[in-house]
Order: structure tokens, then C-alpha cells, then sequence
């Protein structure tokens, strides 16, 4: 099984081992003010917790010269640091809104 996993993969339960990262490709675009980030976490720089390392890192599709807003991926990359089921819940959605239940989400149960 491949430890990369995307959109498609949504409310899947993974097998994961501890110090071993995990990666999702979700496409976004930042200049629209939205970004997926970890939910609960919202608007904070750091992400992880006890159970996990979560990063997310950003990277623009390649576009025509002077072309901005375009969009690409977001690249997030979770490594569990404890066994058990751990569940990762991330939300697309503008940081400084408070409402965020009409948010598109991701989420992956793992098991380590």
C-alpha cells in the first residue's frame, strides 16, 4: 500500500507505522484565501500534537509567465509518533471565518 494518498482516499482506514510519514496531495489555492490545514487548528502555525507530526507544505502548478491565482497542491505530511487509532481531520477553508461546517474535509483514520 502506497503511504501517499489523496481526495479519493477520504474517511479511509490506513495502516500506519510510528516515525513513518504518511503523505496527502489535495489540491487548493491560497490566493483564494482558502488553505487546508489541520481542523481545531485553525489559523495556528503548529499543527501536531502528542500522536502525530502534521505539516503542510504548498506548491504552485506551473503556469504561463505572468499568470497568478492558478492554484496546485498542498502537500501534507503526517508521521504518528504513538500507536493506537489516530484520526486526521483536515478542513479546506479561510482561517479568519469562524463557520467552518459547509468546509470541504479530509479525513483518515490510522492505525499504528
Amino acid at each position: 500500500m502506497s503511504d501517499t494518498f489523496t481526495i479519493e482516499d477520504n474517511n479511509r482506514t490506513v495502516a500506519a507505522k510510528v516515525g513513518r510519514p504518511i503523505h496527502i496531495t489535495l489540491s487548493g489555492n491560497p490566493t483564494t484565501g482558502y488553505t487546508w490545514t489541520r481542523f481545531g487548528f485553525e489559523g495556528k502555525d503548529e499543527l501536531s500534537d502528542a500522536a502525530m507530526d502534521v505539516v503542510v507544505n504548498y506548491k504552485a502548478s506551473k503556469s504561463e509567465p505572468g499568470m497568478v491565482g492558478t492554484g496546485g497542491a498542498y502537500d501534507v505530511t503526517v508521521t504518528p509518533k504513538q500507536r493506537g487509532m489516530h484520526m486526521l481531520e483536515l478542513v479546506y477553508a479561510r482561517p479568519f471565518e469562524k463557520s467552518k461546517k459547509n468546509s470541504p474535509t479530509f479525513n483518515l483514520r490510522m492505525d499504528t
